[in-house]
Parts: structure tokens; sequence; C-alpha cells
């Protein structure tokens, strides 16, 4: 994905993001009762990782307003 990109997934799952929160440039935050996962940059080795996490939902950002636009749940 080029671009910026973010996504959620329910709190019952955030066991799958700790080997996602060690990347370099992606960041994590919480939001009632989901998690959020955002970054700069995809590449093919993180889009696998998220194709790992059940029940989240892929975003792109786009700027400059930060409006998400929903991609496809995984």
């Amino acid at each position: 994905m080029i671009g910026s990109w973010a996504v959620r997934l329910p709190r019952d799952n955030a066991k799958h993001l700790a080997t996602l929160r060690c990347r370099s440039g992606v960041h994590v935050g919480d939001h009632g009762d989901d998690d959020w996962l955002c970054g700069e940059a995809m590449d093919d080795e993180l889009s696998a990782q998220l194709l790992s996490v059940p029940c989240c939902t892929r975003f792109a950002v786009l700027a400059p307003n930060g409006i998400r636009v929903n991609l496809y749940k995984l």
C-alpha cells in the first residue's frame, strides 16, 4: 500500500499486536473498545503480519485531513 494506513481491531485481539508494536514506524493507540495501529508505509512483510490478525479492518488514511477510507476487513 502506498501512503498512510490504519488498522482497527477489537481489544480482545490485542495479543496479536505484540510483534507489530516493535516495528519501526508503527504506532499503536486505543479508542473505546478498539485498538488502532497506524503508519506511513506498508511493505509486504507488514501486510502479511496484518493478514494473520483476526477481525481487523484496514484503512487508507488520506492526507492532509486524515480521513480514513475503509479498504477491507481482514
